[in-house]
């Protein structure tokens, strides 16, 4: 049967698929649940502005290529790096490396594109 598009609006989203936002949000989830300490990182700038809203000073959020979610294990303290995307997007050439560098430290990192793949990691 085709689906009715009416002109103007959105096709239907897939409710067994999540957005990049809710998926984060289940992800910190999970990993607190398993017993691991785990926060949120923006990356990016942050301006500071006066009342006239010229810009004084730029803060840099955190480095180039962190990824989304960080902390560390619960029973042996490596660090946990998790880079959230969902399809098609990729990752960054930064992200990669950072991911990289986490694991060659013995770390656990990840570019994870849905439930399934934290759960094999965690």
């Amino acid at each position: 049967m085709e689906q009715l598009k009416i002109r103007g609006t959105k096709s239907p989203k897939n409710p067994f698929t999540l957005s990049e936002h809710e998926l984060m949000n289940w992800c910190i989830s999970y990993i607190s649940l398993r017993g691991h300490f785990v926060q949120r990182i923006n990356t990016g700038r942050a301006f500071i502005r006066d009342d006239n809203g010229k810009v004084i000073r730029t803060i840099m959020l955190a480095e180039t290529g962190s990824p989304d979610i960080i902390g560390f294990h619960g029973k042996d303290g490596r660090y946990i790096g998790i880079e959230i995307k969902v399809k098609p997007n990729k990752p960054e050439p930064a992200q990669l490396q950072f991911i990289e560098n986490i694991n060659r430290c013995g770390g656990i990192g990840a570019i994870v594109y849905s439930q399934e793949e934290l759960m094999k990691i965690l």
